[in-house]
């Protein structure tokens, strides 16, 4: 997959101007990330009653507004809800920002498929800010909106990763990230099928953090090294 990605990118030195289209790009990447683990972090320590479980707790359960409501056996109560949720839609925009600068340098067909599972993730994480996996949501339908777009956050955010790390080279990101990013990506989409599977006894809140965390460590990752590289 490497050897047909690249070919299909830009092989030409990159210019300092593309640079500083890559250093800007990976440095959206790494707001998002940062935002997002900022955010959860937060809206965890705020939860008390009870103690947020990092491994039985969903990351969307921070995101659900009233205190003392009960959703799927979950005792849900985040009282800084609003925080998570706009954690949740900044990531996806800034993760969209990142994808559109560093596309400047993807040939097509793959710069498109760049943006499209940039603009799904993004889309994805602003539906999930704004539809949320409650009680009340299951009751009035929106629930499903929540579920589509976590799967579109989580799967493309993990495709992309694959993506980006076939074409490390040509798109100026550090070589030693074209491996990791791309075991990354398949360890997120694992995940996830072993989420929606409820494969063996491992806790649900784990294996979605599974399939999450892989993007904000990439994300996060990518830009630090840019960044270190320029300097």
């Amino acid at each position: 997959m490497t050897t047909k990605v690249q070919s299909a990118t830009s092989t030409s030195p990159i210019s300092s101007r593309e640079k500083k289209h890559i250093g800007l790009g990976t440095a959206c990447f790494s707001i998002a990330g940062i935002v997002y683990l900022v955010s959860e972090t937060v809206s965890a320590a705020a939860w008390h009653t009870p103690a947020y479980s990092y491994a039985s707790n969903y990351i969307s359960d921070l995101g659900v507004s009233g205190c003392g409501s009960l959703f799927h056996g979950r005792q849900i109560c985040s009282p800084l809800y609003g925080v998570m949720n706009a954690g949740f839609m900044l990531e996806g925009l800034f993760f969209l920002m990142g994808a559109i600068i560093c596309s400047r340098l993807i040939a097509q067909p793959w710069k498109a498929v760049s943006l499209l599972l940039a603009l799904l993730h993004g889309v994805g994480m602003l539906m999930v800010g704004v539809f949320h996996g409650s009680q009340a949501a299951l009751g009035d339908g929106s629930l499903r909106y929540h579920l589509l777009g976590a799967q579109m956050a989580i799967g493309a955010g993990n495709l992309a990763l694959i993506l980006y790390g076939s074409m490390a080279s040509a798109i100026g990101l550090p070589p030693k990230l074209a491996l990791p990013s791309v075991l990354l990506g398949c360890f997120g989409i694992v995940s996830a099928w072993a989420l929606v599977a409820h494969i063996g006894h491992i806790p649900d809140g784990l294996t979605e953090r599974g399939s999450v965390y892989t993007i904000m460590v990439w994300e996060i990752v990518v830009g630090v090294m840019v960044l270190w590289r320029r300097a």
